[in-house]
């Protein structure tokens, strides 16, 4: 394999798609995205993320933060 300097490489942690960058100035590498995510039990995960499943993963949350929204305004001590 040739020499490759200051070169870094992205891979999607969900579909595998990757991309070589000459370096880190690069306005494309800005596309994609790290991200933390806690479990049922707290525990953190870190995950790269392309545009495209970075976008559906977004929408996935959204859908989540309503369902949260909703149980967390419906029940409890707020409503006794």
């Amino acid at each position: 394999m040739a020499r490759i300097d200051n070169a870094t490489v992205m891979q999607c942690d969900r579909c595998g798609k990757n991309k070589w960058y000459k370096g880190l100035d690069d306005p494309d590498i800005k596309t994609w995205y790290n991200t933390i995510r806690l479990d049922a039990d707290g525990k953190e995960h870190g995950y790269l993320f392309c545009t495209n499943c970075w976008q559906e993963y977004a929408n996935r949350l959204k859908d989540i933060d309503n369902g949260f929204d909703s149980w967390y305004q419906n029940g409890g001590k707020r409503n006794g």
